[in-house]
């Protein structure tokens, strides 16, 4: 009995120690991966409403180009088109976000 018994123990011990090198190589991994916001969620959350004023109210849902609103001024209609969005190069979309524009909000 009693060599079944720590039999049964040194099984139990196994089991946690299986368990606890699986909890730590857990641990490791989501420590590289840890992060409280990913770029990806974080670019949508800009993108859907940054401050109340969201690129999406102009630019769509996805980027593309789309007519905003027309207008007249001084007996001339104007159109204002929104530009595509979606194949900006980085450098182009850092000048868009942070140079002054008529219409567009300034970002930082």
């Amino acid at each position: 009995m009693l060599k079944y018994l720590l039999s049964f123990l040194f099984f139990i011990m196994f089991l946690q120690f299986l368990i606890a090198d699986s909890i730590q190589k857990d641990k490791e991994e989501l420590n590289l991966n840890e992060s409280f916001i990913t770029e990806e969620e974080y670019g949508s959350y800009l993108y859907n409403d940054p401050r109340g004023i969201s690129c999406k109210r102009c630019h769509g849902e996805y980027g593309k180009e789309q007519h905003l609103i027309s207008y007249i001024n001084k007996g001339v209609n104007i159109d204002i088109i929104v530009p595509d969005i979606t194949q900006l190069d980085i450098q182009s979309f850092y000048k868009a976000l942070r140079g002054t524009n008529l219409i567009m909000p300034k970002y930082y």
